[in-house]
């Protein structure tokens, strides 16, 4: 980016919240004041060490200082114990933890996350003599961790454990209560539910790791939430505190009108309360996210009290090759009789004897899993149910047993938390995955509610039944998914509630049992309808979540990779097997089922074999040649807020939390893991200083009248809370620094402007002026070269393309090109038609403009634009375009309008109609310009100033983070942004620098002119924009040639009605002498009242500035 300071920014220095110039922030080091001498410096760490030794260490810059420090520590302990580097996903969580921020991981099956847990535990005793307490679901996975624990060499003494043998003597329980109380122990590990029954025993506010290893199983008991915050030092008054908080917002958020003064209530609350929290908090809670949604409210404390939600995010890492076979079912829909599934899984475990995994639809139940294991058993094989396994762990890895066999469901064991990488080949599913949904309304609320959600689709497909039900059954959704958060219990104890309840049952209960709607369910290629004597009708679907968590167990992360394994479906339901295709694409486009056979098995299996090898290799301690990084996590920067919310819905339900005073969102894509979060537009301007060799905000080195270089200094922007409050955007900035410390990389990105191909265009291509569409240029320019693909989007670089524009005065004139840029969509476009005919069709989130009450260019989105409002159209246009023009487009031009403002060469324009375009893929435009516009069609079109937007984050961002890079979208689509995120490229300092100029330029004409009026006619208050004073040049200069060319004559009489308003009457002539004559002629003027009545008036228009000055002069008895 060149040798010479670009900029300075004000309050950005890492070390002492000073001024930094850009080429500090670049090198990641502190200011020349804290670090005069750079000599000797060869980065960041050499940096650290010298401001550590002069005792100058401080602030940011101390804490990233410290936090490498403890990284590289945690990095070569991590070595020492598991001979690989933890994963950057394993080192992003650390850096969080050291920071103190407590959160949810996010991650697929096989990442780490338990090793992660337990090595950091083991790190924090050894390193920091500081106490960890490790929380499973089950007494098998407390047994695993204390094996891994000591296979990692803790010493037995470290760990004080619960729950792995239910035999132990009551002088052995007595005895570990006792060290339990004591604090004798540096990690602690038991199950959840000894948590529950034994909270008054464990010590609290000593653990500086609290970590949940399965969240699902832990939230069942919803207490569970208050014994988590009591381990982290937090009091039963906290709690209450945070729970009335929650309850109040509940409250608003359904109250019809709400007043600024309730909003700024709860804000205060929330404030105290954050603050008494950080206070209070004496470690770090990290627990694994949830597969299934958490129910109840008090699960909104993490969010309160750590800032953290817990969620049920779309997350599968997976090498998975997922195969069927459907032969059993002999033209039929669906077979009862498992018996031949049962043969096939007896053959093929023998051809494939180690590592099976054997998963029962739930909807069979586990009486089925204990026939299936006696059968198999009985053909001569060893296979054990799972709820035997952990007596038979290591017959199982010696291959003595050949299959383990479990419920195909998130909550088996066998389906989560079993991880033995160097095991495990394949999964075999007898029946499709299936979850069973009773239509009796009498059962529990939630198992309704599943079965409405089964269904709606099917009524949505029928325009009839859609018309007649749609919004009854949105309607039942929403109040079921209510009081599915309600214990039965609670429901018998409420006889308001009961009532309301019985009455939704009876409603679903009628709309159920209508014979229309089960023959449309019994019609479904995706959902059985199944009878039964005994339960009556129930709908079977598809079990997704229970196929990929169960299936995940054969392809596992290690160092060298992910293991690949091999999942067969064997398809007993036509339907449910249908519904399995079906939903397996929400998380993963990639996930395909192939026949079986259309399989090499031979090859597959060594494959298969040769991975276990490797990983069994690892587990000895061989190191692999090649370490392979499989997931990234990496920072999203968008403007909005709302299109960081956008982005991180395509990829599921995303986890939230609070990072400083920004909302962060956690998703996952495929090999990178994202945090998105927003820097709500711009973050720094010019700051007001003019004193010294700072000229507006702006340092001149040497001589003002022959300088020799500009360098800007930047504040951050001042904003206005909804409260009313002015604060700076320092928080939000110091808030993205801190979010990106976390992280492996930054990508940052701007909002997208579009346009479609049959919007005209005057452009000048090499020097010949031409008026054609977008898309007939665009292809022009294809041919002659220059083109490169980015992000999935046609780049053109033309060597010398101009395109008409307005620029700061509001002239308008050819302005170079930098770009002309093509991409296809599938999105809704809007044809906006104005008052003269004018048109144009562009995306949702391309900018138009509108004047705002400074008579500034505004952008605004045709979604944000009713039919009435107006927006900005040219006048003219260069004088060698006109003649190319079609005389009807030249009248539309000049047509005058009796409403709206003009300024310079442009002027705005009612508009008539808003149209939203039906959905089709097409090809759309944009341009890349010096002025950030440009005219279709004879409308001003925005160019954004990302570039600028982007860097200003990029240079602050810099010493927390240095791995940044851009991403450019211009669409909003998850395909759009799945080829940004894949494709970031390099700042292009050139716009950054276009956009700076102008900036400069805005500031210095506007303020020296200001001051320039002020002075001359001794009026402190007079001021003149950057693009008020070239309009008031622009009305002297008409008015001049006005009035050397055109005479007009006024005349003023007093009022009868003696209401202190003057008539005046004027008369206009083309020639000046005529207006003379006629003046000299005049010899009175005679004005009658013919009528008297009352009329509604509408409200004028805004004024144009002939009609401001004529007015001002007739009510205000002001001088022109």
């Amino acid at each position: 980016m060149g040798d010479k300071v670009k900029a300075i920014f004000e309050k950005a220095c890492p070390n002492c919240g000073g001024p930094i110039s850009d080429k500090r922030l670049q090198l990641g080091l502190p200011c020349s004041k804290c670090l005069p001498k750079v000599e000797g410096i060869e980065d960041q760490d050499t940096a650290c060490v010298r401001l550590k030794e002069e005792k100058n260490l401080k602030r940011d810059f101390k804490e990233i200082c410290d936090l490498k420090v403890e990284e590289r520590e945690f990095d070569n302990f991590f070595w020492s114990i598991h001979k690989s580097h933890p994963w950057s996903l394993q080192k992003a969580w650390f850096k969080r933890f050291y920071l103190g921020r407590s959160f949810a991981l996010l991650a697929p099956t096989g990442i780490g996350k338990t090793t992660f847990g337990l090595t950091l535990s083991y790190y924090l005793a050894e390193k920091k003599n500081k106490k960890s307490y490790l929380i499973f679901p089950t007494r098998l996975l407390v047994e695993q961790a204390i094996n891994k624990l000591r296979k990692m060499g803790v010493p037995e003494e470290y760990m004080l454990y619960f729950g792995e043998k239910p035999s132990l003597t009551k002088k052995q329980r007595e005895e570990r209560l006792k060290r339990l109380q004591e604090g004798d122990f540096k990690i602690l590990i038991s199950t959840s539910m000894f948590l529950y029954r034994n909270i008054e025993h464990i010590p609290k506010g000593v653990f500086s790791l609290v970590f949940v290893d399965d969240v699902d199983s832990f939230l069942k008991t919803a207490k569970n939430i208050d014994k988590a915050l009591y381990l982290l030092g937090f009091t039963e008054r906290d709690i209450e505190w945070a729970m009335k908080i929650i309850r109040l917002r509940k409250e608003l958020a359904q109250k019809p009108n709400v007043s600024k003064e309730e909003w700024e209530k709860l804000r205060k609350e929330e404030e105290k309360l954050k603050r008494h929290a950080e206070r209070v908090r004496k470690g770090v809670l990290i627990v694994s996210s949830a597969t299934s949604n958490p129910r109840s409210e008090r699960i909104k404390l993490f969010r309160e009290l750590l800032g953290f939600e817990v969620g049920r995010p779309l997350f599968y890492l997976r090498n998975v090759v997922d195969a069927y076979e459907d032969k059993f079912l002999g033209g039929k829909k669906s077979v009862e009789d498992h018996k031949p599934l049962w043969d096939f899984v007896a053959e093929f475990v023998k051809e494939h004897p180690k590592g099976g995994l054997i998963y029962v639809s739930q909807d069979r139940g586990k009486e089925e899993v204990d026939r299936l294991v006696e059968y198999l058993n009985s053909k001569g094989l060893k296979v054990v149910s799972y709820e035997e396994m952990d007596k038979h762990l290591e017959e199982y890895e010696r291959g003595e047993v050949n299959a383990l066999v479990g419920i195909a469901s998130y909550r088996n064991p066998l389906a989560r938390g079993f991880d033995m990488p160097h095991v495990v080949r394949y999964a075999l599913f007898v029946g499709v995955p299936k979850l069973k949904f009773t239509l009796k309304v009498e059962e529990h609320i939630s198992h309704i509610l599943w079965a409405l959600v089964a269904i709606r689709p099917l009524i949505a497909k029928d325009k009839e039944l859609r018309e007649r039900y749609l919004q009854k059954l949105d309607r039942w959704i929403e109040r079921l998914r209510k009081y599915s958060y309600l214990s039965e219990e609670f429901i018998e104890r409420n006889e308001r509630l009961k009532e309301i309840i019985e009455n939704l049952r009876n409603e679903v209960r009628e709309f159920i049992e209508n014979p229309e709607i089960l023959e449309r369910i019994k019609e479904s290629d995706e959902i059985t309808l199944r009878w039964d004597e005994k339960e009556g009708y129930s709908l079977i679907v598809a079990d997704v979540t229970g196929y990929l968590q169960a299936s995940g167990r054969t392809s596992r992360l290690y160092a060298g990779g992910l293991t690949k394994g091999f999942s067969l479906v064997l398809v007993d339901d036509v339907k449910a097997f249908n519904n399995l295709q079906k939903k397996v694409k929400w998380f993963s486009d990639e996930i395909e089922f192939i026949p079986l056979k259309e399989v090499d098995l031979k090859t597959l299996f060594e494959e298969i074999e040769k991975d276990r090898q490797k990983v069994e290799r690892f587990l000895k301690g061989e190191v692999p040649e090649e370490v392979k990084e499989l997931i990234k996590p990496v920072l999203v920067i968008v403007e909005s807020p709302n299109k960081a919310r956008t982005i991180a819905n395509f990829f599921g339900k995303p986890l939230r939390r609070r990072v400083g005073e920004i909302d962060v969102m956690e998703v996952s894509l495929g090999d990178k893991f994202l945090t998105i979060t927003a820097s709500a537009g711009h973050v720094y301007d010019l700051i007001k200083k003019n004193e010294g060799n700072v000229f507006h905000g702006v340092i001149v080195e040497g001589d003002r009248k022959n300088p020799k270089h500009f360098i800007p200094i930047y504040e951050p922007i001042e904003q206005e809370t909804p409260e009313g409050e002015i604060r700076t955007k320092e928080e939000i900035i110091e808030s993205l620094r801190q979010a990106g410390l976390e992280v492996a990389e930054v990508y940052i990105g701007t909002d997208p402007d579009s346009i479609t191909g049959d919007s005209k265009v005057l452009v000048k291509v090499n020097g010949e002026v031409k008026h054609l569409t977008v898309e007939e240029l665009f292809e022009q320019l294809k041919e002659e070269g220059n083109v490169s693909l980015r992000n999935g989007h046609e780049y053109i670089e033309p060597k010398d393309l101009q395109v008409v524009v307005v620029d700061r005065d509001y002239r308008v004139r050819f302005g170079k090109a930098k770009y002309l840029i093509r991409h296809k969509v599938r999105k809704p476009i809007y044809r906006i038609t104005t008052q003269s005919g004018r048109e144009i069709k562009i995306t949702g989130d391309h900018s138009i403009f509108r004047l705002d009450e400074n008579l500034n260019l505004q952008e605004v989105k045709p979604t944000s634009l009713r039919e009435g409002d107006f927006i900005v159209v040219n006048e003219t246009l260069p004088e060698e375009a006109v003649k190319l023009l079609d005389p009807q487009e030249v009248e539309k031009l000049k047509a005058e309008t009796s409403e709206g403002r003009k300024i310079g060469d442009i002027r705005e324009e009612r508009i008539t109609k808003i149209e939203k375009l039906p959905l089709e893929e097409q090809y759309v435009y944009d341009f890349e310009t010096e002025t950030q516009n440009f005219v279709a069609n004879n409308i001003l079109c925005h160019n954004t100033e990302g570039e600028k937007i982007a860097w200003d984050l990029y240079e602050v961002l810099k010493p927390y983070q240095p791995n940044i890079r851009r991403m450019e979208f211009h669409e909003v689509t998850k395909r759009a942004i799945i080829e940004a995120i894949h494709n970031p490229r390099e700042m292009d300092i050139n716009l950054v620098e276009a956009q700076m100029v102008r900036r400069i330029a805005d500031r210095w004409v506007g303020f020296e002119l200001s001051r320039l009026l002020q002075e001359h006619f001794k009026k402190p208050w007079l001021s003149a924009g950057r693009v008020q004073t070239p309009v008031l040049g622009w009305v002297i200069e008409r008015d001049k040639l006005y009035r050397t060319k055109k005479g007009a004559v006024f005349v003023y009489l007093p009022n009868p009605e003696k209401d202190k308003r003057r008539v005046s009457v004027s008369w206009e002539f083309e020639d000046k002498k005529l207006a003379k004559e006629f003046f000299k002629n005049l010899q009175a003027v005679e004005v009658k009242i013919t009528d008297r009545r009352e009329e509604e008036k509408k409200p004028a228009p805004p004024f144009t500035t002939d009609a401001m000055l004529k007015e001002a002069s007739e009510k205000l008895r002001f001088s022109a």
